[in-house]
């Protein structure tokens, strides 16, 4: 538990220094990187903060699905806007003159690839039980019992490993010669 707990430490530790040069508007670091670095940081905390709460509260049965669902949800909509902010990433980048090497992104995805495919295979169960909820409450049961534990905390491993990524490559892009 204690890795868990300082994996979640520095995950808090990134997100306040975020804010605080999010707040700060620094001169010579362009807004949209630091916007872009604190919806990272916001992300990498709240997985954190969620799979330690599933590792300290242990659900079983069917509440440990209920309790998966949050993960999923969240994975599912970060990885959406994680699509758009990539590119506006690498823009950013080329304006500052910043080297932008865009294998290096691809061969991240291509490293996580089968757990970002399982993401966006949830897509149903995103729909009817993760945030959205379905009328028809036996599809809500269904979509709930089709997560898996172990597949989603796979998923959450490859996504924050992933996100890691993202986050060095923003603080290095938006500070430049400083870092």
């Amino acid at each position: 538990m204690r890795e868990i707990d300082d994996v979640l430490a520095a995950a808090e530790e990134r997100l306040n220094s975020a804010y605080a040069e999010y707040e700060e508007a620094r001169d010579g670091i362009p807004t949209k990187f630091n916007e872009m670095r604190l919806q990272a940081s916001i992300f990498q905390y709240d997985i954190c903060a969620e799979m330690v709460s599933l590792l300290r509260n242990s659900p079983t049965g069917f509440a440990l699905n209920v309790a998966l669902k949050r993960l999923v949800h969240s994975l599912f909509e970060y990885d959406q806007t994680l699509n758009q902010n990539i590119p506006r990433l690498l823009d950013l980048m080329k304006a500052r003159k910043f080297p932008v090497d865009q294998q290096a992104i691809k061969a991240q995805r291509k490293i996580w690839g089968t757990e970002f495919r399982r993401l966006r295979a949830w897509s149903g169960a995103r729909n009817v039980a993760t945030g959205h909820y379905s009328p028809d409450l036996a599809k809500q049961v269904d979509a709930l019992k089709s997560i898996n534990a172990a597949e989603v905390m796979t998923v959450c491993s490859a996504f924050l490993s992933f996100n890691m990524e993202i986050l060095r490559m923003l603080l290095e892009a938006g500070r430049g010669d400083e870092v």
